[in-house]
């Protein structure tokens, strides 16, 4: 209780700062997503109200801040935030929760819940929650009927200059976070909450991106923790508990990946999550500061 309360004086103290520099400089203004029409009754579908904050934001030409207050807001289809704005500093402030449809027909063959595409500048901060309901999928997944493939979480994608600070992204579909194709990218003080047996919930998937930093995170998931596909340079990992989950793993065919890695992984967590895997053909560095390292060939294919 007493970590919790310091988080939230710690995200306060934060968004005051945010908002005084703002203000103190003359740019941006906050959106709150329930002036647009979003409901906190995790009920009503608040899809468009988010759409528009974000509409507004994107063709705003200073930098503007949406805010998602407290709440559990229903977001009931997949949602593209698409990018081209006329800023470079969009900030996402989410204290609240958003909520996937429990219904996993409805999204399940998207690919993913909550996408970014082709933004610069974005950040999405906050202590709030990204709850994808994926137990109903899991539960179909496990009992061997036909089932849709599922949906990421939250996925940035031809992105530049992105940072996810702070939020938490619970039972996820499939993957949680996806980085596709981006650079400049900075995660930090996640969570990522799914059940050990849950299947394909990777935590974070990093992919033909450059210059990523990924740190100070807690994730424990039923799969990778974090797995690195093709195309992936420059990526620093330090300071992640892991576990459950199958700790590191790259994916890359050729030799085409260097990562610098410095993870410290909990004693107590499960064995499983201290294993690194690697194809034989790609190259890890291990920096001063690994506990329990051990890298394994894995004959999985990119994702």
């Amino acid at each position: 209780m007493a970590q919790l309360r310091q988080n939230n004086l710690t995200f306060i103290v934060m968004y005051v700062v945010a908002l005084t520099f703002k203000s103190a400089i003359g740019i941006g203004g906050t959106l709150n997503i329930m002036d647009f029409g979003a409901n906190p009754n995790g009920k009503t579908d608040s899809r468009n109200a988010i759409l528009t904050a974000w509409a507004k934001a994107c063709s705003s030409t200073t930098t503007p801040t949406i805010y998602v207050p407290i709440g559990r807001f229903l977001v009931g289809g997949s949602v593209v935030f698409k990018g081209r704005c006329n800023n470079k500093g969009i900030t996402v402030i989410i204290v609240g929760t958003l909520v996937a449809n429990f219904n996993y027909n409805v999204i399940g063959n998207e690919g993913s819940w909550l996408l970014f595409d082709d933004v610069d500048g974005v950040s999405i901060i906050g202590n709030g929650i990204l709850d994808g309901q994926g137990t109903s999928l899991w539960d179909c997944k496990r009992s061997g009927k036909s089932c849709p493939m599922g949906v990421t979480n939250l996925r940035f994608a031809n992105s530049n200059n992105i940072v996810i600070n702070g939020i938490t992204s619970l039972n996820s579909q499939i993957f949680h976070i996806v980085l596709d194709r981006c650079n400049n990218v900075r995660v930090q003080g996640i969570k990522v909450i799914a059940a050990g047996n849950s299947p394909n919930t990777d935590g974070i998937h990093v992919q033909l991106s450059s210059s990523v930093t990924i740190f100070n995170s807690n994730i424990a998931t039923g799969d990778d923790c974090i797995s690195i596909g093709p195309g992936t340079t420059n990526l620093w990992i330090e300071n992640i508990a892991c576990g459950p989950g199958h700790g590191i793993r790259t994916v890359e065919i050729f030799l085409t990946v260097i990562v610098q890695v410095n993870l410290h992984l909990n004693e107590d967590r499960e064995k499983n999550s201290q294993r690194w895997k690697t194809r034989a053909s790609a190259e890890v560095f291990f920096v001063a500061g690994i506990e329990n390292k051990r890298v394994l060939p894995t004959p999985v294919l990119p994702y």
